[in-house]
């Protein structure tokens, strides 16, 4: 043992002698494939954040759309045939709108907080849906619905808080 700790001592007590410089050439290389590679990371990053955003940013808009002309029938106390073809159609809006970010989601490898606050946007969606629709075929609870629905507003709020910084 101690033959093979002098071995490895002599091996490395050898020195050279002169200074150190850089190889420009091999710096300035080193450089340029170092930031092209950042940029390259970087634009594909925002590529797949707006393959997400855009169609999270679309279906939500559709969803106000629907959920707007709900409301306008519910003030205007519409007849009942009205009101739940409104609440059934702000439903399959919800439910197309999950599904969409479900999909964009799968495609896209995002950054984990825009994953994190559009997975809860689909599932709150998703959620909202489901229970808007039990509403309008007369069998949901609206205490469970507002609640649903509380949650589809911050998560909706959240995801776009997410897609504006990410």
């Amino acid at each position: 043992m101690a033959v093979f700790g002098g071995l490895i001592t002599v091996g490395c007590a050898d020195t050279v002698s002169g200074q150190a410089t850089v190889n420009e050439a091999d710096r300035a290389a080193h450089v340029t494939s170092v930031s092209a590679a950042a940029a390259t990371s970087s634009s594909k990053a925002r590529a797949a954040q707006g393959a997400v955003c855009g169609p999270f940013l679309t279906s939500a808009l559709q969803v106000k759309l629907k959920i707007d002309a709900l409301k306008r029938r519910l003030d205007e106390k519409d007849d009942r045939a009205a009101s739940r073809t409104a609440a059934q159609d702000a439903a399959t809006a919800l439910d197309d709108s999950g599904d969409k970010v479900d999909t964009a989601l799968a495609a896209n490898k995002v950054s984990t907080s825009l994953n994190t606050a559009l997975t809860e946007y689909a599932s709150a969606a998703h959620a909202f849906g489901t229970e808007l629709n039990k509403l309008a075929l007369g069998s949901g609870d609206s205490a469970v619905v507002t609640t649903a629905q509380t949650r589809y507003f911050t998560a909706k709020d959240a995801a776009i808080t997410a897609c504006g910084s990410s």
